[in-house]
């Protein structure tokens, strides 16, 4: 039962890497601004629904699905997506186009040093970029990670667990 999940995720995993790439090669003097937009929107979007096609689907070949069971089959898909995700970007970012971090960086610096008046905050981060520390690969993913992902995973998880349930 758990295979059906796992090969849900990765289904999903590899859909995001393919959007990726897109974004990245495709909408490349807009990079910064359309991956923001796909990470917003797009990405989070397409979690929710494979993952709640994965609990429907799941709950349609079961007589009764408890709340552990249906929050299971959306945790599991949406966890095996983004960590397989996940690990395409580091493996991206580190060796196979390390250049990518750096159009990032100066986009962002960009847009921060064409603020009008500039914040104590605002100068802190200008400098925390220069000095490569905020936008290393590896910081970035221990704060998407842990931080953001889970508890989105958790709640949408929790939200489907509650609709799908029927015991």
């Amino acid at each position: 039962m758990k295979s059906i999940f796992i090969r849900n995720g990765l289904i999903l995993g590899v859909l995001c890497i393919i959007i990726f790439l897109i974004v990245r090669f495709g909408f490349y003097d807009d990079f910064l601004f359309t991956s923001a937009i796909v990470n917003i929107t797009l990405f989070p979007t397409l979690f929710v629904i494979v993952a709640a096609i994965s609990t429907w689907k799941f709950s349609r070949t079961t007589k009764e699905i408890s709340f552990r069971k249906a929050f299971s089959a959306a945790y599991i898909t949406q966890m095996v997506a983004g960590a397989f995700f996940m690990f395409f970007l580091y493996l991206f970012f580190n060796w196979i186009n390390p250049e990518s971090i750096e159009i990032i960086r100066n986009g962002l610096l960009e847009n921060l040093e064409h603020t009008e008046k500039p914040t104590e905050d605002t100068q802190f981060l200008i400098d925390s970029y220069k000095s490569d520390y905020l936008l290393s690969a590896q910081f970035l993913f221990l704060v998407f990670l842990c931080p953001i992902m889970l508890p989105f995973y958790g709640l949408t998880s929790l939200m489907m667990a509650l609709f799908f349930r029927n015991r």
